[in-house]
């Protein structure tokens, strides 16, 4: 098991802890998380420091190319760790301390991202290994499903608001806190589509280039590609 492979599970850990401590309302699953950051700040130190010497020495452009886009991936998993550990953890623990129980409409879009979360994280693993531009195409336009799910989680959320429902008052400003930093985990992990498309021409100011006349087709992501890591 490489150690990439690692920071996924790590983090797909801390994510079940997390999700997990807010549906059962129990804070002490919060303590694992702590203790898997530090791995994965351990790990992520480990191999940054393999690729930095692996980068010194004399490696055909492509295995650069390759060496920086898993330390700009790595980094991104260790960035979204840190964002579990010091703020997604305490804004849980705090709706849990405080008693608030989120509406359903609220559970319904936290159910929502991390559906696509869970998806992002493995399609994003599948394209770091493949380095396949339709997975690529399909993970940017993942981040148009979470704007539009982050959008109307807000919409409902003002609405809640406008009615003066008291639950929804009392955790205002966690519950917002909390998509934020799904968003910004969802974010972290799309990242590794930009490079790869960037190498092949198809970003053109920060968004992607229709490469057919006609209407361009949804890309749909593909799982079975075999090629293996270099």
């Amino acid at each position: 098991m490489t150690g990439t492979s690692v920071l996924i599970n790590l983090l797909r850990g801390m994510l079940d802890g997390a999700f997990e401590a807010l549906n059962t309302r129990n804070s002490a699953q919060l303590q694992h998380i702590k203790r898997s950051d530090d791995l994965v700040d351990e790990y992520y130190e480990k191999i940054n420091l393999y690729l930095t010497e692996l980068s010194r020495q004399d490696i055909p452009k492509k295995y650069r190319r390759r060496c920086y886009r898993i330390s700009s991936y790595t980094a991104n998993l260790e960035h979204a760790g840190d964002i579990l550990e010091y703020s997604m953890t305490e804004v849980i623990n705090k709706i849990i301390q405080q008693n608030i129980l989120l509406p359903d409409y609220e559970r319904k879009a936290i159910d929502e991202l991390k559906t696509c979360i869970y998806r992002n994280m493995e399609l994003a693993f599948s394209v770091l290994l493949t380095g396949d531009v339709n997975n690529a195409r399909a993970l940017i336009e993942q981040k148009s499903i979470v704007k539009n799910i982050e959008r109307e989680a807000i919409l409902a959320h003002q609405k809640g608001l406008r009615d003066q429902t008291i639950t929804v008052i009392a955790g205002s400003s966690l519950y917002l806190d909390l998509l934020r930093d799904l968003i910004r985990i969802n974010s972290h992990f799309t990242s590794i589509a930009y490079p790869i498309l960037d190498q092949a021409g198809e970003l053109r100011t920060s968004r992607l280039k229709n490469t057919q006349t006609e209407s361009p087709k949804r890309a749909e992501p593909n799982f079975n590609n075999n090629e293996s890591p270099t």
